[in-house]
């Protein structure tokens, strides 16, 4: 399930970027997945980020092009939570690499990852680092770019 992505150190992913089947649709209760812009049921949803196996993914649901590019909104459905996941993405050159940094936001009523207990974020937070790997990466291999995570 999954493949391996080469990075510093060897990761292997269980997430995979996939068009969204009329299976998944009748499967998956998507009208819990929200936009941040109107507050209704976001749509229309084409593609996830998703690990079958654990029944967890990842929808981007907002990205604001004309005034913040860099300014992600995202649903995370992690063992059956629906979090609302604000990030500001940075790429930056370094030398012969290319960093990807993703840094968590504060939404406007709650702080990052609030839905969360925390003595669960710890693991909450390494299945939303592969999830953000693989909607990255969009299935490619990218040699000599670097993601780091600052959440």
């Amino acid at each position: 399930m999954g493949f391996t992505y080469h990075q510093r150190n060897e990761i292997a992913m269980s997430f995979l970027n996939e068009k969204i089947t009329e299976e998944d649709k009748r499967r998956v209760d998507f009208s819990r997945v929200i936009s941040p812009i109107n507050h209704k049921p976001h749509s229309p949803m084409q593609r996830w980020t998703v690990d079958r196996q654990a029944g967890d993914f990842l929808i981007c649901t907002r990205v604001n092009a004309r005034e913040a590019p860099d300014d992600y909104w995202f649903t995370f459905c992690w063992q059956g939570r629906f979090i609302e996941v604000r990030l500001m993405k940075a790429l930056e050159d370094v030398g012969a690499t290319s960093v990807l940094t993703w840094r968590g936001l504060r939404t406007a009523e709650k702080e990052f990852l609030a839905e969360v207990p925390r003595d669960e974020r710890d693991a909450c937070l390494g299945s939303l680092r592969e999830a953000l790997r693989e909607f990255c990466l969009t299935g490619r291999r990218i040699d000599g770019l670097e993601i780091r995570f600052t959440f």
